[in-house]
């Protein structure tokens, strides 16, 4: 038994050696990126079975799933007592939404599941089913459904049609944490902070220009993202370098244009160019004290 456990490890580390050589280092540029943060556009709640691999049967590179994986890819309903238990997919859909702003949620069921099968066999009415039974009791009203509705047909048929019930039943209560999720979102974030305060320094007529620019900008980014070409950037290292820079210059242009804008507010000069702009008629007398305000040596 140790040799084999050792063998198992070796084939492990050896795994994980061929990774970085054959995949890290060719890829570096993406993982220096990653290193920085994710940003994934879909949510996958996935079957904890060993053959399901989300990421492989999309064909999705790391950084483009945020995967959450159990037994039987289960979403447990919204629960007002939440924060007295622990609640590891409902974390997970609150994080997604409300930090990494998914765009969308997918829940991947599988054939042959055995989870399903448990929960055909009966387990949840095991007098000690332990963990598994209470988590499989999520989804007990499809079995109840498919013993109901489908008695007559074989073993085989009845867990696969309770493996595309229990689909539905995790949508269901996906959409209960909907208004959760909502209250989330709308909740006072940068945007709102920005808005209010351009509003309250310079006024209504700001304020709406700055929520009319923050609203454009996220038509831009939906706009690129439903045409692709945020994928498309994210694949190419020519167009997502180039796309840095040209942020980065941006910012720094941002910079100077500050700067020059604090230093033009400090010079008096400034005030008396306005000051004899609002007095065209002013007599000689009164533009000589203008002056002298502005250069009082």
């Amino acid at each position: 038994m140790p040799h084999q456990i050792s063998a198992a490890i070796k084939r492990f580390l050896d795994g994980f050696r061929r990774f970085q050589t054959n995949y890290y280092h060719p890829e570096n540029f993406r993982f220096e990126d990653l290193q920085h943060g994710q940003q994934p556009s879909t949510m996958v709640i996935g079957c904890a079975d060993s053959r399901v691999d989300p990421a492989m049967l999309m064909g999705c590179e790391p950084g483009e799933l945020f995967v959450v994986r159990n037994i039987a890819n289960l979403v447990p309903p919204c629960e007002d007592h939440a924060h007295e238990t622990h609640h590891s997919v409902s974390a997970a859909l609150e994080y997604a939404v409300t930090s990494l702003e998914v765009e969308r949620i997918i829940v991947l069921g599988h054939g042959c599941c055995g989870g399903i099968r448990a929960l055909m066999d009966g387990i949840t009415r095991q007098p000690e089913g332990g963990y598994l039974a209470k988590w499989l009791s999520i989804a007990e009203p499809v079995c109840d459904h498919v013993h109901q509705h489908y008695a007559v047909c074989d073993d085989a048929t009845q867990r696969a049609i309770a493996e595309r019930q229990s689909i539905l039943i995790s949508l269901d209560n996906l959409l209960l944490f909907v208004p959760m999720a909502a209250i989330l979102v709308m909740l006072p974030g940068p945007d709102f902070a920005l808005i209010a305060k351009i509003s309250l320094m310079n006024g209504r007529p700001q304020g709406q220009a700055a929520a009319v620019g923050v609203a454009l900008g996220i038509c831009v980014h939906t706009t690129a993202a439903m045409l692709g070409i945020s994928a498309i950037i994210a694949q190419s290292v020519l167009w997502f370098s180039i796309l840095k820079y040209i942020g980065a210059a941006y910012l720094v242009w941002l910079g100077i244009q500050a700067l020059r804008a604090g230093q033009c507010a400090g010079q008096p000069v400034s005030a008396a160019v306005v000051k004899t702009a609002h007095q065209p008629h002013a007599s000689p007398d009164a533009r000589a004290d203008v002056r002298a305000d502005a250069n009082p040596t």
